[in-house]
Order: C-alpha cells, then sequence, then structure tokens
C-alpha cells in the first residue's frame, strides 16, 4: 500500500497534523500502527483480514475529509514579464494559462556558488524540512505569480518545468519550486526540483553549456 501525505521524511509515527510551521489540520494526523499492524498480521500470521482488499494507493488531498486517487487533467502554465504586486524579489514577475504572444524580455539573475541561496523546508533531509515560508529566500530569486485563484483547484501528480535559458558559465544549476500562496502572504512548497545543466539531457551524459546560447 501506498500512502501520501504532507508529513516529513522519516517519522516513527505520522500521527501529527503539522509539518514545518503550517498546520494541514486534523484529517491529516495518520496513526501509521494502525496500518502496520493488520499489514504484518496478514503477512507474518496468515490472518485473513481484508488487508488485500483495500486500495492500493490513498492521497491525502487538502481541504478535504477522505482519502482519494482523483483523475488527472494536465494544466500548462507560462512564465511572463509584467508585475504581480505580490513577492518582494528579483523580478516580480506574473505566471499565466495564456501562452505568450511574440518575444518577452528575458528574466535575469547573479549565480554565485559562493553565496548560495538557502533551502528552507522543502523536498530535504539534511536540514529542517517540510512546508516553511519561503518568503525570506524569494528575495533573492525569480518569482512568477498567478492572479488571486476564483475557485478550488486540486494540483495531484506529476510536475514538470521547461526552461529556455542561457548563462555566461560553462555550467550552473537550476531550481525551480511551485508554491502555494496564502492570503496572509505566506508561500508554502508544494513541489521542488533541481537540475545542473551538465545534465540535462542524461546523466550519463555530459554535456557543457555554451555561454550565451538558449
Amino acid at each position: 500500500m501506498l500512502i501520501v501525505g504532507p508529513w516529513i521524511h522519516g517519522p516513527a509515527n505520522i500521527d501529527n497534523q503539522f509539518s514545518g510551521d503550517f498546520d494541514f489540520g486534523s484529517d491529516a494526523a495518520l496513526n501509521i500502527n494502525n496500518l502496520r499492524l493488520p499489514w504484518f498480521d496478514h503477512w507474518a500470521k496468515d490472518a485473513e483480514i481484508g488487508v488485500m482488499d483495500e486500495p492500493p494507493v490513498r492521497i491525502f488531498v487538502m481541504g478535504r475529509e477522505d482519502w482519494i486517487i482523483p483523475g488527472t487533467q494536465h494544466t500548462n502554465f507560462y512564465l511572463h514579464g509584467g508585475t504581480s504586486g505580490s513577492a518582494n524579489s528579483l523580478n516580480d514577475g506574473t505566471l499565466s494559462t495564456v501562452p505568450p504572444h511574440g518575444a518577452e524580455n528575458p528574466a535575469s539573475y547573479t549565480y554565485d556558488p559562493a553565496n548560495l541561496v538557502p533551502s528552507r523546508g522543502g523536498n530535504t533531509q539534511t536540514i529542517p524540512n517540510g512546508a516553511f515560508s519561503q518568503r525570506d529566500v524569494e528575495v533573492r530569486c525569480l518569482t512568477f505569480t498567478s492572479e488571486p485563484l476564483t475557485e478550488e483547484i486540486e494540483a495531484t501528480g506529476h510536475v514538470s518545468a521547461v526552461l529556455y535559458a542561457a548563462s555566461s558559465a560553462l555550467d550552473t544549476d537550476w531550481v525551480v519550486r511551485v508554491t502555494d500562496v496564502h492570503p496572509d502572504g505566506h508561500s508554502r512548497p508544494i513541489a521542488d526540483g533541481i537540475l545542473r545543466a551538465r545534465y540535462r539531457d542524461f546523466f550519463e551524459k555530459r554535456m557543457l553549456l555554451s555561454p550565451g546560447q538558449i
């Protein structure tokens, strides 16, 4: 059985509704021993208690009281210029489901390996992980923020980012983070990923950049 929920990596028990500095509600608390014991009773004691009849995957959906596996509808969002007015970042760009019409001015930043942008929570193991607000680190990043949502949406499944980028260096690292911006200003991480440019095609194939070329 696969259990997916808003918890950090590695706790002995996930009977906890908190992750990072966010409260996901009492429905997020799940006693993992109530799942373990029937499983081991089935396989170690040959107990016929219906374990194999349960759904193979359970996903916690924030804001709902049930655990479901929804259908997937892929949606593209595009990075745009302009000003969203919602983030104190290097560019405060905008995000929209409408593709750009023609060329737009590029957004740029300085990458300094000796002065990296720190990770705050998110998908990590060696530092405090979980859902911590990203506002403190966004001041050193490029951000692209959509208009406030007018209706509830569910974001479940695979997330990918396609970047058209150039660098003045032979190699660099790109980090993309998707966050949920709350009305109180907190920017809560949903997903993140990192890619070293030389491995942009395959990890087995190293290919340095041509400076200045997209």
